[in-house]
């Protein structure tokens, strides 16, 4: 992120942009975080209905995985841990109508973003391999004291690991300041919702709509 250079920090307020224009990377040539030279299009995703959503369909999702492992062992925790997750990303998809889109940020600011999705997916990665470990050793080692202790290992470390990329994600998501929101007018039409934007793309914003 670009540091502020001193003085009063910017007024930071809402705007709103059609969605088509969202979609197709259609806006001013202005970063939202810095308010300086856009140079990169920064893809994210915006929803219909908050996150906090998720966040609770994912505490569930984390809590569960944990009794099950306690009650029923190593091989169904690891077995419910891979497929659950795919069933709880579809079930997000589906009940929380979003749109991919731009916006456009600074060199400086895509990169920091970027690090942080890249590190979130890597942690993520690293909790499937454990799970799916833990599922082998069940296989390989069978019931015996060294396989479930190594099974049991290996699979609280890959819902543990899950549990930290989902926070990693929902941090990166945050990390530009700027928060969006898929909303609906009165007609019909689907707006996007910025709010935290610089106030260089507010104004630049006003005046694409007052050339257009």
């Amino acid at each position: 992120m670009e540091p502020r250079r001193g003085g009063p920090p910017p007024d930071r307020g809402p705007a709103s942009v059609p969605l088509d224009d969202f979609v197709r990377g259609r806006l001013p040539g202005v970063c939202v975080v810095t308010g300086g030279a856009a140079e990169v299009n920064l893809r994210v995703r915006v929803w219909a209905m908050p996150g906090w959503l998720a966040a609770g369909a994912a505490t569930v999702w984390v809590v569960l995985a944990a009794l099950l492992g306690v009650l029923a062992g190593p091989l169904w925790l690891s077995l419910y841990e891979v497929g659950s997750f795919g069933v709880l990303l579809a079930a997000l998809g589906l009940t929380r109508p979003g749109a991919a889109g731009a916006l456009p940020v600074t060199g400086v600011v895509a990169a920091h973003v970027h690090l942080r999705r890249t590190l979130a997916f890597d942690v993520g990665v690293g909790a499937a391999a454990s799970l799916g470990l833990g599922y082998v050793a069940v296989l390989t080692l069978g019931g015996t004291g060294d396989g479930v202790r190594l099974a049991y290992g290996l699979s609280i470390l890959g819902v543990l690991l899950g549990a930290v990329s989902l926070v990693m994600a929902a941090v990166a998501a945050r990390s530009t300041g700027v928060r969006a929101r898929l909303t609906r007018d009165a007609a019909g039409d689907r707006w996007v919702e910025l709010r935290g934007v610089h106030p260089r793309f507010s104004a630049a914003l006003d005046e694409l709509r007052r050339v257009r």
